[in-house]
C-alpha cells in the first residue's frame, strides 16, 4: 500500500513537515535515494513507506502533458 493522491505527508526521513518546513526542503540532495515518508490517509493511523526520490520531475511532467493532450 503506497502513497496515493490525498494522503497527508507528515514527515520525511523522520523530520516533520508543515508550514515552516516543506517536503521539498527535506528532499534536497536525496535524488535517487530511498526516502522514508510518513503519511496519513483519512482517519487511518500514520504509516511510514519507503519511496525512491526522483532525480528529475521532467519525465513525470511530460507524462502528465501527454495524458492531458490525449484527453483534449
Amino acid at each position: 500500500m503506497g502513497v496515493q493522491p490525498g494522503d497527508v505527508v507528515l514527515a520525511i526521513n523522520g523530520q516533520p513537515v508543515g508550514p515552516e518546513t516543506s517536503p521539498q526542503a527535506e528532499l534536497v540532495n536525496q535524488a535517487g535515494n530511498e526516502v522514508l515518508v510518513t503519511v496519513r490517509r483519512g482517519d487511518e493511523a500514520p504509516r511510514t513507506v519507503a519511496v525512491k526520490a526522483l532525480s528529475s520531475e521532467q519525465p513525470g511532467r511530460y507524462r502528465d502533458w501527454v495524458e492531458e493532450k490525449r484527453r483534449a
